[in-house]
């Protein structure tokens, strides 16, 4: 009975501490709600791709508000504190994108915390353009480039399309693109755009696209001899002698909605994506004929209209662009867009392009042919004396037969055929 008693007390003993421990256990508070501070950080704040486009300064505050003034281990009996979170990342977000139009808010303070103070430089002088003290939009570098199909053409036809050459144009760059515009210039007192009317204004001109990346996820619209106002930036609006030299091509990258997501696209490397025939004009004369882009035309803070520019998504499916400085303020490297093609007064039969034609001649002319050497396009048009065989430009032992005859006064000066 003894036994009983003491059995019986031991676990009423064990019910009881039990039960002590289960009221203890149930009033221990359960974690705060940090759903509102989640969604403050998803839409006030870059993403951690995109803070690669904020300065080091903005990084840095960034970092040390969701690592050391938020404390992601408060219960629900700190739900104040953590409501009081999501105030804090709405005031950040709103802190690394305001704009300024002047020195006169350096130092910009962070009003959460101690010691976040940032002094800025104002670029402008005192016009009042728009500066964003936090952004790093000389990070986003995009590179454009051109490439011609040849180095010389000559002015005067000889056969089908051979005053005729392709120009390539390729961009590259570290951000996702959403849209962008490329003026294209060229010198007009020697080109024309191949196939169609260069004498009028907005002329539509059709480019080959190329690849499967860009010029399939754009919609491209080129435009010869463009009259809008906005195309020609500030700087050579007035300069008539600049515009009769120059001819414009005004290309307008947007998003193709019709080939669905992604809406903006990175490049390849550097990706080519269109090209643009162009031919020499009738009456130019010899020389150099240059087709380039020109820096003067890219957008700035001071200059938001101008034509060359490259917007930047927020991601692989926002058409949206990043920020309102992405449509302006992004780096393009146009030092790689620039190409010049000679326009060769030809004399038939002078491979060396010494002035005369001898024996020589002949023998370079035999040397291609035999692919002992490698000819330039100057060299290959004068060396290419017989166009009946194998095409404008090829160099065969016909033509430094030919050559060899002219130099030894068998035939009278080769000339090109009517």
């Amino acid at each position: 009975m003894k036994m009983a008693k003491r059995t019986l007390s031991i676990v009423l003993a064990l019910i009881m501490a039990f039960g002590v421990v289960s009221i203890a256990s149930s009033a221990v508070p359960g974690p705060a709600d940090y759903t509102a501070v989640n969604n403050a950080i998803a839409t006030q704040l870059p993403s951690a791709a995109n803070r690669y486009f904020y300065t080091d300064e903005a990084v840095a505050l960034i970092d040390d508000v969701l690592n050391d003034l938020i404390d992601w281990n408060l219960f629900e009996t700190d739900q104040a504190t953590v409501d009081v979170y999501v105030t804090m990342i709405n005031d950040l977000g709103s802190f690394i994108n305001q704009k300024v139009t002047d020195s006169s808010q350096s130092p910009l303070v962070f009003a959460y915390g101690g010691g976040y103070s940032f002094p800025y430089t104002y670029p402008y002088g005192a016009d009042g353009l728009d500066f964003y003290a936090f952004r790093a939009e000389e990070k986003a570098v995009n590179t454009l480039a051109l490439n011609a199909s040849k180095t010389a053409v000559p002015l005067v036809s000889r056969a089908a399309n051979d005053q005729n050459f392709t120009v390539t144009l390729s961009v590259g760059s570290n951000a996702l693109l959403c849209a962008g515009g490329i003026p294209v210039l060229f010198d007009k007192t020697k080109l024309e755009v191949a196939g169609v009317n260069n004498s009028g204004g907005n002329v539509t001109v059709t480019p080959v696209l190329l690849g499967s990346n860009i010029s399939q996820e754009f919609e491209f619209t080129t435009i010869l001899n463009p009259t809008s106002a906005g195309f020609w930036p500030a700087i050579y609006q007035a300069d008539a002698a600049f515009k009769a030299k120059w001819g414009g091509i005004s290309i307008t990258m947007s998003t193709n909605f019709d080939n669905g997501a992604p809406y903006s696209v990175a490049p390849v490397g550097q990706e080519n994506i269109l090209s643009i025939q162009f031919k020499v004009k009738e009456g130019a004369t010899a020389g150099n004929a240059v087709v380039f882009i020109d820096q003067n035309f890219a957008r700035n803070a001071a200059n938001k209209a101008n034509s060359l520019y490259f917007g930047r998504g927020k991601d692989a499916n926002a058409f949206v662009p990043y920020d309102a400085l992405s449509a302006y303020g992004a780096t393009i490297n146009t030092a790689a867009a620039s190409v010049s093609v000679e326009i060769v007064d030809v004399l038939l039969g002078d491979t060396n392009l010494s002035g005369t034609v001898t024996s020589q001649d002949a023998l370079m002319a035999l040397q291609a042919a035999s692919a002992m050497i490698t000819l330039t396009d100057k060299q290959k048009l004068n060396a290419d004396v017989n166009f009946s065989i194998g095409g404008a430009g090829l160099v065969n032992s016909v033509d430094a037969l030919r050559i060899l005859q002219r130099a030894a006064n068998l035939i009278p000066p080769i000339t090109a055929p009517n």
